[in-house]
């Protein structure tokens, strides 16, 4: 059941979870955060200060060409307070 596509980071185990069941994730969804200058770059560090941000995980992804911000949420115990400070995070790692 292996996938392979530009988001997935593979483990440093020997195992990859995500390859032993037969839907990890929903369809990708994803959208730049700059669109001006070099809005790959900065879709980068955005998502690298949300991450050392340790708030939520995203991480990016390329399509079409473009530096994309993706976000997957597929924890049942997920609620909208944890996409609220999610969303509030990425907002502010944007300003920065």
């Amino acid at each position: 059941m292996a996938r392979t596509a530009a988001y997935l980071q593979r483990s440093s185990t020997d195992r990859d979870n995500y390859e032993w069941t037969p839907e990890f994730s929903r369809r990708a969804r994803g959208f730049t955060v700059s669109s001006v200058e070099d809005g790959d770059g900065w879709t980068r560090q955005v998502i690298s200060r949300v991450q050392s941000d340790g708030t939520c995980w995203l991480s990016g992804t390329v399509w079409h060409g473009r530096t994309l911000m993706r976000i997957s949420v597929c924890n049942w115990s997920t609620a909208r307070e944890d996409v609220e400070r999610s969303a509030a995070a990425i907002l502010a790692a944007h300003r920065a």
